[in-house]
């Protein structure tokens, strides 16, 4: 069972997840810099082993510095203007994205071999999409309406490989570089997202 707790090292907060692994591991904020600089949230998440204690876990933080400082300015740098979300957006951007990605979930579900699945759309602060393998249901976030096409397809090859592989190991990772070779650059591309990857065809102004 995971148990959760907050440290702070120096102007961070770090959100801790102790659970049943060997090694720590760091994340910072949502995963979605695309939601612009103001409403990036500059927390730290690290899972730690059960065992860790806070003084280790806030050395590993402290040594992780220079990689977040990194992150921070990525962030800083997209110009991604912030939507408020209203009712007529979110209208505008799911029959955006059911009928940008209805073509692609034909063609991809076909070359990947696997069932159709359900498909459905919601806003998510931290995922672009997930997928509920045994349920054979995906999700789509409403942010990914906003962009072009290319990226979008990125989401969904990567969802519906996971209609064949659950986790994110060799196995799956062969999928996507048998699916799509430049995957590893559309995805980065979508974690350190710029105004120049929108589509200025999806009525989505801020």
């Amino acid at each position: 069972m995971a148990v959760q707790s907050i440290l702070t090292v120096g102007d961070l907060t770090v959100e801790v997840t102790r659970k049943p692994i060997r090694r720590m591991y760091l994340r910072l904020g949502a995963k979605t810099p695309a939601l612009s600089a103001q409403a990036w949230e500059h927390t730290v998440r690290v899972s730690a082993p059960m065992q860790a204690k806070d003084a280790q876990i806030i050395v590993f933080v402290q040594t992780q510095r220079p990689w977040i400082a990194r992150q921070i300015s990525a962030v800083a740098a997209a110009d991604i203007p912030v939507l408020q979300w209203t009712e007529h957006q979110r209208r505008v951007a799911k029959e955006r994205l059911l009928e940008v990605t209805a073509p692609m979930f034909d063609a991809w579900i076909s070359a990947l071999g696997v069932p159709v699945p359900e498909v459905r759309t919601r806003r998510m602060t931290t995922r672009w999409g997930s997928c509920n393998p045994s349920a054979r249901r995906i999700w789509l976030s409403l942010e990914l309406a906003r962009f072009r096409q290319p990226f979008i397809e990125y989401v969904v090859v990567h969802e519906l490989a996971h209609l064949r592989v659950a986790g994110h190991g060799p196995a799956f990772r062969s999928i996507l570089d048998e699916a799509l070779p430049d995957w590893r650059q559309r995805r980065w591309a979508l974690n350190h997202a710029t105004h120049e990857m929108l589509d200025a065809r999806s009525g989505l102004e801020a």
